[in-house]
């Protein structure tokens, strides 16, 4: 179609730098489909790429972004600092895709193992170069129950950071909402099985609606609870050349862009579909923009990678090193033709072998302005965003998108500082090594090897700027009782590998000043670590007090429904007449089910206290012993006995007054005697009763007696081993 395509000349993109990744990984670890291994957050200036299905390379926006001036751009740039972050997952097989949300804070991975389809969200300022700890997932989800399962395409909410929508390989399309700062469990907002495998996903620029596409060409629309809106077939519905949708963005309200492909070929044709209300739908075919050739390896997938602000739209296919350009032109989309100087297209290898996008991304952050387009250099230009490509070589690709078009208005977003609080759990063991591809100073630089004890190496990480100390909660009391000679060395590792030049390792000497800034810092370590015990503490403190509330309810409940069912089979066996028997099932169906509630928040409470062991650091009966001698795990059995005793208490003041009013009951008698008339076998049945009773109450209090005996003798040893 001829007129879809428009001439631009005052837009383009400029070239930055070339930053090698990781070498050419195996194709086997793509598996014939194309993934997506960059993810970015505009927000706090973090860069993370994939590197095969066990790492992620993380990098500051600052660094890929920066221009040079008299460099070689074909040059492979080695000098940027990188952040290598180990995946803790059993039995990988495949990484498929990274995602960032909308507010730059939640990184999802999309995992293929042995066990099925998962998906794990991190804390994606836990992969920024400044910070030191390393962390694991905040969440670990897995998709289906189908071990066979695949992970599909997941798309995040563009307006609503806690939500996305995933499908799988068995049909299942879901949508999830997960808060950070509540990262105990994850919503499912809504849940439907398909017929069909579902090959992507795109939200509505709103975020309220999304449309799938699936292996049979139809477009299906859906709410987020998973309430179907509409389907849309195909366009064509020759069996002969059936399609599949392989892309998908939604536009506008009315405007979808779809990529279609033979379901028995690789070639494409992207489209764009309008629907109006009460109107049939309309197409308009834009065919291959990107030129697609033979060369891939990869099953044809398009990725559309959305700048609406700017009205833009960026096509990148599995099987072409082209990325092509859709924008909108007064009300019309339009695909943009640049001069050749100015297009995104990934180079040839070493060996002058074609490369793929394995993932597109966009950086808002640039404070980079552009230089003059043409001969309009005086023009007032807004801030560039960087369109940021990895290369199936493992080559990233910056470019610089400059305009001076007048509707193409200041985006940028200016970062923020880390915050505060990092979610996920530290992990315990981090591997040294980096890939040679993965820079903390100058390749020329060289600096001497300094022995270290192996159990002080142990703890550190490597990471820009040189090697910092690492410490969780048990370290923290044994490290600190280094002896001088280790403390000198940690200094010296210290000095050589951040805080001094390598060409001043004579100048590195057994200084108390240095000394001093060790300590201080294992003494910040240590407060850290304290106050987040002291906050896990109240945290589980207020579910257990939750926890014992609706479990003393529910007994107290089970207590009625076994009695109720004890009297309903006395009456049946009163009343031979009266058939119980169906209200006799349905009660005990009902205490069964009451039963199970009693487990349930059991397992709970299991399951709550492995949680804070976990994050404590506990792994096993030495650690607990540890934590045992500092205290930090009293509260649960202090506030066990605390209910106890209260529970006693009420037990005892019931007896009491059960014990007054049999007090008064011979004053009452004597008052009524004349008015009641009771045979002498009725008085004996009373007296007998009585007696009964009053034996039951001597046997209670006696229990009761024993009970307050040990509780006084446990209370005492608990707090005799307190203060010791």
């Amino acid at each position: 179609m001829g007129d879809a395509f428009v001439d631009i000349s005052d837009f383009q993109f400029r070239a930055l730098q070339r930053i090698r990744v990781f070498d050419k990984p195996d194709g086997a670890l793509y598996d014939g489909t194309c993934p997506s291994w960059i993810a970015v957050s505009s927000q706090y200036g973090i860069v993370v790429c994939a590197s095969g299905c066990d790492k992620l390379i993380s990098l500051r926006s600052s660094d890929v972004c920066r221009i040079k001036s008299k460099v070689d751009i074909n040059v492979e740039v080695t000098d940027i600092p990188m952040k290598v972050t180990n995946l803790e997952v059993k039995q990988p097989i495949a990484l498929t895709s990274l995602a960032c949300n909308c507010s730059g804070r939640l990184l999802s991975v999309s995992m293929r193992t042995a066990s099925g389809a998962f998906i794990y969200l991190y804390d994606m300022c836990a992969f920024a170069i400044d910070y030191i700890e390393q962390r694991g997932p905040v969440y670990g989800l897995r998709l289906s129950a189908d071990s066979n399962a695949q992970p599909c395409v997941l798309e995040w909410n563009p307006q609503q950071s806690d939500m996305f929508a995933v499908a799988t390989s068995d049909g299942v399309l879901s949508c999830y909402s997960f808060n950070i700062e509540k990262s105990s469990s994850v919503t499912l907002v809504g849940t439907v099985k398909h017929e069909h495998i579902v090959t992507c996903i795109g939200w509505s620029p709103k975020g309220k609606q999304l449309v799938v596409g699936d292996v049979s060409g139809c477009i299906k629309q859906y709410k987020p609870e998973m309430a179907l809106v509409r389907i849309v077939p195909p366009p064509s519905k020759d069996e002969n050349h059936a399609l599949r949708c392989v892309g998908i963005s939604w536009l506008a309200t009315t405007d979808i862009l779809i990529a279609y492909s033979p379901k028995t070929g690789q070639e494409v044709d992207i489209t764009k579909l309008c629907i109006r209300k009460d109107a049939p739908p309309q197409w308009t075919h834009f065919d291959d923009i990107n030129f697609c050739g033979d060369k891939s390896i990869f099953d044809q997938r398009i990725h559309f990678t959305q700048l609406l602000s700017w009205k833009l739209v960026l096509c990148s296919s599995s099987r072409s090193s082209d990325v092509a350009v859709l924008g909108k032109i007064d009300s019309e989309w339009k695909v943009w033709t640049l001069d050749d100087s100015g297009r995104i297209e990934v180079p040839l290898d070493s060996e002058h072998h074609e490369s793929f996008p394995i993932g597109v991304s966009i950086d808002l952050s640039s404070s980079i302005f552009p230089a003059e387009i043409g001969t309009e250099g005086d023009a007032e230009h807004p801030s560039c965003p960087t369109v940021l490509v990895l290369s199936s070589q493992g080559v990233l690709l910056a470019f610089n998108a400059l305009s001076s078009r007048a509707e193409h208005q200041n985006i940028k977003i200016h970062r923020e500082g880390l915050p505060s609080e990092i979610y996920g759990t530290i992990v315990a063991k981090v591997d040294e090594t980096h890939n040679e591809h993965s820079y903390v100073s100058s390749p020329n630089a060289t600096c001497p090897t300094v022995p270290t004890p192996e159990n002080l190496r142990a703890s550190f990480v490597s990471l820009e700027g040189g090697t910092i100390p690492k410490h969780n909660v048990f370290q923290l009391q044994t490290d600190a009782k280094l002896d001088t000679s280790q403390t000198v060395q940690a200094t010296t590792m210290l000095k050589l590998h951040g805080l001094s030049p390598c060409g001043e390792v004579g100048e590195v000497q057994d200084s108390k000043a240095q000394q001093q800034q060790v300590q201080e810092h294992l003494e910040h370590q240590q407060v850290k670590s304290e106050t987040h015990l002291i906050e896990l503490q109240e945290d589980f403190r207020k579910k257990l007090i939750i926890f014992d509330k609706h479990f003393f309810e529910l007994c107290e409940r089970n207590d009625w429904l076994q009695n109720l069912k004890k009297s309903s089979a006395k009456q049946l066996e009163w009343n031979n007449g009266i058939n119980l028997d169906d209200e006799i099932s349905e009660l005990e169906k009902v205490r069964t089910v009451v039963a199970s509630w009693l487990d349930g928040l059991e397992n709970q409470l299991k399951e709550s206290m492995c949680s804070v062991e976990e994050q404590l650091g506990i792994a096993n009966s030495t650690d607990r012993e540890l934590f045992d001698s500092r205290r930090m795990l009293d509260f649960n059995n202090m506030h066990r006995l605390d209910k106890f005793v209260e529970a006693l208490a009420k037990l005892e003041q019931k007896i009491a007054n059960i014990e007054d009013v049999l007090t008064e009951m011979p004053t009452s008698n004597t008052k009524n005697r004349s008015v009641l008339t009771l045979d002498i076998g009725q008085e004996q049945q009373i007296t007998t009763t009585a007696k009964n009773i009053c034996k039951g109450m001597i046997s209670r209090r006696k229990a009761l007696y024993e009970l307050q005996r040990q509780i006084t003798s446990l209370s005492g040893r608990l707090s005799t081993q307190k203060d010791s």
